[in-house]
């Protein structure tokens, strides 16, 4: 069985570390093969280093991007699904 991660990060420093302990478990307690495909963009944190490091004897695919996007947090909720659906695209 092939299992797929994929996942968006951001500024996620203080909780990435226990968002991959947590796939590591998953791995060991699965019978599965896994790939993981991360999207990282403009993160100000260690966040890229971190999932670099962690990616590296991993499959998958890893993609940073810095293209100096406004943070969710500081967006009108009309302009934050258009700016979902962008990067979905």
């Amino acid at each position: 069985m092939k299992i797929t991660i994929i996942s968006i990060f951001r500024d996620s420093e203080p909780t990435i570390n226990n968002c991959l302990k947590q796939l590591e478990e998953l791995e060991k307690n699965t019978d599965g093969s896994f790939e993981y495909f991360f999207y990282e963009n403009d993160s100000k944190d260690k966040t890229k280093e971190i999932l670099k490091k962690w990616m590296k004897n991993k499959k998958g695919k890893l993609i940073c991007e810095d293209i100096n996007t406004p943070r969710f947090g500081s967006v009108v909720i009309k302009e934050r699904f258009s700016l979902l659906a962008q990067y979905r695209n």
